[in-house]
């Protein structure tokens, strides 16, 4: 029934939407309807100073056994947020001002370990990781101590942990060969439901960051990097929110590219094209990204006026991308830089524009190597 809920859903946005890029030149008054966003990807870069209401700043306490790289995977509990880094399996914890507060690291081969992270995330102030090398996630506690395994009975390309039920990117490997991207399981690891169909048999995945799956309001959003539309979660359905138009630049346009590995390898080799893109949904606006010519390329969408807008994180020449999107925290959208940028940055925006959290001094940054975290409030004129 689901399905058949969500091929009509499909249906009548195809049939409502004028054409694709039209949202740009009018105001919308739901932002949660569907809307197609075209992307200009030649068009000349705003300064993202231009564009700031506000920002915040945290260090991150450096210490003998804090010592960060650059930061892409941040959640928080009670009074707390936990760093983790997948490549190397270590979770740091600071409490909300960044003084550091633990650090553990349970990677190994033994049965309550962790080999290769590939997603985490907070379940009732308990750290859950999603282990891809067993297809097992492993629960515990903030110091590290095990709680529970579960084992994923399905290859997962990722995976998220929301309203008790665990979501699972299957675009790769179709449970039963069903053509749908997204499993959804209960607590018993049980299948309830696949969804987000699709036609073609991809030949290769690629992921942007670490989740595929993100939070958005009360629910989910799911981006496929190699699938120009973006779905959210609502009602127990997911159902499309928006998509991005790339136009001749978007490579899986042509079907004999996305499902032919040989052909697909061939074309992500050009310097011209765009072959994947990471979104980061907010209430009002979404933060793109996307790779051009060995370049990460930035863009804010504001979903009430349409407006695209190419962005740079440097007043003057080319973009050195210094910002490194997380996640949304209300309409915040929270960034790490790289303590040596931040003096930088700040001297672009007025005073009246920054505000350090306490026990953050600019000193204490310039004399760390930790990167700091920084909370960007947009305009909204």
């Amino acid at each position: 029934m689901k399905r058949n809920l969500f091929s009509l859903l499909i249906l009548t946005l195809v049939f409502s939407c004028a054409e694709k890029g039209g949202v740009n030149d009018k105001q919308v008054t739901n932002l949660d309807d569907f809307r197609t966003y075209a992307i200009d990807v030649e068009s000349k870069a705003t300064p993202v100073f231009d564009l700031i209401e506000e920002v915040e700043v945290m260090r991150l306490e450096e210490t003998e056994e804090s010592l960060l790289g650059d930061v892409y995977k941040l959640d928080a509990l009670e009074g707390e947020y936990v760093i983790t880094y997948p490549r190397t399996g270590d979770n740091h914890f600071f409490d909300r001002n960044g003084k550091f507060l633990r650090a553990f690291n349970n990677s190994g081969g033994g049965p309550k370990e962790y080999n290769l992270v590939l997603n985490s995330w907070i379940e009732n102030d308990d750290l859950s990781i999603f282990d891809s090398q067993s297809m097992r996630v492993h629960k515990y506690t903030k110091f590290g101590n095990w709680i529970e395994s579960k084992r994923i009975p399905y290859s997962a390309f990722s995976l998220a942990y929301y309203d008790s039920k665990y979501f699972l990117d299957v675009s790769r490997n179709p449970v039963e060969d069903d053509f749908h991207a997204v499993a959804v399981l209960n607590t018993k690891m049980e299948l309830i439901e696949t969804t987000v169909p699709f036609n073609d048999r991809k030949a290769i995945s690629l992921s942007w960051g670490v989740d595929n799956f993100k939070p958005y309001k009360d629910g989910l959003v799911y981006n496929d990097v190699i699938n120009d539309t973006v779905y959210v979660y609502e009602n127990d359905l997911f159902r499309p929110l928006l998509s991005v138009d790339f136009r001749d630049k978007w490579i899986w346009s042509d079907r004999a590219v996305y499902s032919d590995f040989q052909k697909a390898q061939s074309m992500m080799q050009r310097n011209d094209v765009v072959y994947s893109f990471g979104s980061f949904v907010g209430e009002r606006y979404v933060y793109v990204q996307h790779i051009l010519n060995s370049r990460i390329l930035n863009y804010l969408i504001d979903r009430e006026t349409g407006e695209v807008q190419k962005i740079k994180s440097v007043r003057n020449g080319a973009d050195k991308n210094l910002l490194i999107p997380i996640r949304w925290e209300g309409d915040r959208l929270l960034f790490s830089m790289r303590s040596t940028a931040v003096k930088e940055f700040l001297t672009e925006l007025e005073e009246g524009q920054k505000e350090f959290r306490e026990g953050t001094t600019l000193e204490e940054i310039e004399s760390s190597e930790n990167p700091v975290l920084m909370w960007v409030k947009f305009k909204e004129e």
